[in-house]
């Protein structure tokens, strides 16, 4: 069995900023009782990655869904799919035995798990640190790393908070970012990176990302199938994927997609955020990136949006655009309409606006629509 390097970076305030190196094959018999969770759960998957045995039956892992369109639900991961992804993610990346790949992503879902099985997989090593806002905050910025997955927010806040450790990102063959919308602002941000940033299109059920659009350097706004991802539409425009992954089972999804002849796609919004305006089909999603992009115009960036559709007697539903912001004031509001106007037809420009302290989120920071307009009373 090859000898894998596992470090764990604790935080400077529990432990002295100590780093353990510890081979793969002693992690079955580590003693981790006194650990923090998220080195428990790493060690126990890799545990269980170690130690199983195809006699017994055990060679299937159950974990949660996302839970961005309802409740997180159990899904059944298949190790020899498991394996499937993580050998696609390491040919499309060009990643190599010895590379050095970072998990800072929580463990309990697909994203952090999915790094742990191509370390694994893949002859790797990993660099383990605790999911946060800002997971380079205490890495040395002479550490090597080759490959990263990050949510938005992650990535905002690491070149905002810590400019200085952009060269952990510049060395790397690739970074990908997932889990949610890129904003106008994140998509500035990333043209300080010269390493290759993509925006991943994953989900659960496909084993992480099938295909992947590029921010940075040649930046496009068309997503790309990976080797062997198939893509086609149903009849209501949404996207269909079989891959090896899916065993070349069709999975149907609720993403609306513009479908180009070469495969690759534009993603549109999800089918379940159409609002339905007086008998007019409004895309929320295309209202949220005007609305940022009015944001950015009047000079506020960094405001979360969400354009919903209220109860309204003579529409049926009214379009009204969320902001998350704890501002107070009509004058914000009025600005904001005033440049949508400039720039949605008539019937797109929301009937009002609200300011929100705070949206709902699931744990890996998507937004949910359904909670939050849910506390609106």
């Amino acid at each position: 069995m090859a000898k894998h390097v596992f470090w764990f970076t604790f935080a400077v305030m529990q432990f002295n900023s100590k780093t353990l190196s510890i081979p793969f094959q002693e992690i079955p018999d580590l003693d981790i009782s006194t650990q923090p969770e998220y080195v428990r759960k790493v060690c126990e998957f890799i545990k269980d990655w170690l130690t199983y045995d195809l006699r017994l039956a055990t060679y299937d892992f159950t974990i949660k869904t996302s839970g961005s369109t309802g409740e997180p639900k159990d899904f059944i991961l298949r190790r020899e799919l498991m394996i499937e992804s993580a050998e696609l993610t390491g040919e499309t990346f060009n990643l190599s035995k010895g590379d050095t790949l970072l998990c800072c992503l929580d463990m309990g879902y697909i994203a952090g798990l999915m790094m742990a099985v191509r370390a694994l997989v893949l002859d790797c090593n990993l660099y383990v640190v605790e999911a946060s806002g800002n997971p380079l905050q205490d890495i040395d910025k002479n550490q090597k790393l080759d490959f990263a997955a990050f949510v938005p927010l992650q990535l905002e806040k690491i070149i905002e908070e810590t400019l200085e450790k952009l060269q952990l990102l510049n060395q790397m063959k690739a970074i990908l970012v997932g889990g949610g919308p890129v904003s106008q602002k994140l998509e500035n941000l990333l043209q300080k990176i010269t390493a290759p940033v993509y925006h991943t299109y994953s989900m659960t059920e496909t084993y992480t990302h099938i295909a992947i659009r590029q921010l940075n350097v040649n930046p496009s706004p068309f997503y790309y199938p990976l080797e062997g991802v198939k893509i086609s539409q149903d009849e209501r425009g949404c996207l269909c994927v079989s891959s090896p992954v899916t065993e070349g089972e069709l999975l149907i999804t609720n993403d609306l997609i513009e479908l180009n002849p070469d495969g690759s796609f534009l993603w549109l919004g999800r089918a379940d955020n159409i609002i339905n305006s007086g008998g007019i089909k409004v895309q929320a999603e295309k209202i949220e990136s005007a609305a940022e992009a009015a944001l950015k115009k009047m000079g506020i960036e960094g405001l979360a949006v969400m354009a919903v559709g209220l109860p309204d007697e003579k529409l049926g539903q009214k379009i009204v655009l969320l902001v998350e912001s704890d501002m107070q004031g009509g004058a914000l509001k009025l600005s904001i309409l005033a440049e949508l106007k400039k720039n949605l037809p008539r019937y797109e420009v929301p009937k009002d606006v609200m300011l929100i302290p705070q949206f709902e989120r699931t744990r890996t920071g998507k937004l949910q629509r359904g909670e939050t307009v849910g506390k609106l009373g």
